[in-house]
């Protein structure tokens, strides 16, 4: 049973992540659409193709591995993005002779699509009662030790998985994530006494923290749901949910770019084993996980380098102002050395994942 359950999950973390993929890909299409702009392809996926079927002059493709996806878009050229045939057509339906507002739509339909998914399923939450988890409840859920890292100073002072941190010295820290994260780097480099709880029993350890506790958290598995909410106060808690999340999501890529650090950062793994845990638990908190990943992808999609929206952005701005398309040859180079850039840095995150996963 515990086998088929587990399958289930697996699943549907699966099927979730191709979806928030396709919904980003689906906001690009249909501002095409809108403004009657070619579209030879519509691709989710990498690897084999499980699927495929043209409809009027798009061929529609799924692939087995639901990690990317893309729109092909005539008179766009774009590194990966299909076929690219009709990347330099000129003709009524294509991208390159639109005016510039609607180029500027097209680039941040995907963008927009995932903020209102994420929007949506706040709302839904909202209104049947929101699972209080520490992605939203950070100061009012019980959060748990999951993993210990090998040679921290977790491992060295005996603390267990499945014990929750009470109080750092004589800092109250119970049911508060955010409140644990910052006593422990207040504490940094000290010697601290932490008082933990397990199954209703009490117990102080000394620990020597280094520069972290070398542990991972998550919520603990008893749920508890808020109050249901009225349908207006569900939209405008969904619209003020919604706006927090994406600034906090903005401000921490924008930390870490300033710290130059990959600490706090979960890779494509981490995300997939995430999807696994959160589906086997509880459907709305699976959903809530959802969301957070449409945030994420819509905040990356604004970054201003040419594999992400927000590069194509910053292109057709520059050729806006000068008055002329930026020379073919400068944005292929520049194109693959982003792609080539990104694919290092996903093979180190993802390293980084694998060193998480087994506690090396």
């Amino acid at each position: 049973m515990n086998y088929i359950s587990t399958i289930s999950s697996i699943l549907l973390g699966l099927l979730g992540l191709a979806f928030i993929i396709a919904f980003h890909e689906l906001g690009h299409f249909l501002f095409c659409k809108l403004f009657k702009i070619k579209t030879p392809s519509f691709s989710i996926g990498f690897g084999p193709k499980i699927l495929s079927k043209k409809i009027g002059d798009t061929l529609f493709s799924l692939s087995l591995i639901p990690m990317g996806g893309y729109v092909e878009i005539s008179g766009i050229e774009e590194v990966g993005q299909g076929e690219q045939k009709t990347a330099h057509d000129r003709s009524e339906s294509s991208f390159a002779i639109k005016p510039y507002y609607q180029k500027i739509l097209v680039l941040l339909g995907g963008i927009i699509f995932n903020l209102f998914f994420a929007y949506i399923a706040l709302v839904i939450l909202f209104a049947i009662g929101m699972p209080k988890t520490q992605m939203l409840y950070p100061d009012d859920c019980k959060v748990l030790i999951d993993t210990i890292i090998k040679e921290s100073s977790a491992e060295k002072a005996g603390i267990e998985a499945g014990e929750s941190i009470i109080k750092i010295d004589n800092i109250d820290v119970a049911n508060s994530l955010k409140k644990t994260m910052q006593a422990i780097k207040d504490k940094s480099n000290q010697k601290v006494n932490l008082v933990l709880e397990k199954d209703n029993k009490e117990r102080t350890l000394a620990v020597n923290l280094n520069n972290s506790l070398g542990v991972t958290f998550k919520g603990d598995k008893k749920i508890i749901y808020d109050k249901p909410m009225s349908i207006v106060s569900a939209f405008k808690k969904g619209l003020t949910t919604t706006w927090e999340l994406t600034t906090k999501t903005a401000l921490s890529l924008t930390e870490l770019a300033k710290k130059r650090t990959l600490d706090g950062l979960g890779g494509p793994i981490m995300v997939l084993k995430a999807l696994f845990s959160y589906a086997e638990e509880s459907f709305a908190i699976f959903i809530i996980f959802l969301a957070f990943i449409s945030i994420n992808l819509a905040v990356l999609n604004l970054i201003p380098v040419p594999v992400f929206d927000g590069g194509q952005i910053v292109k057709i701005t520059i050729e806006k102002i000068i008055g002329k398309p930026l020379p073919e040859k400068i944005i292929y180079y520049i194109d693959y050395g982003c792609w080539i850039l990104l694919i290092l840095f996903m093979i180190i995150i993802s390293f980084a994942d694998v060193k998480k996963l087994i506690n090396f």
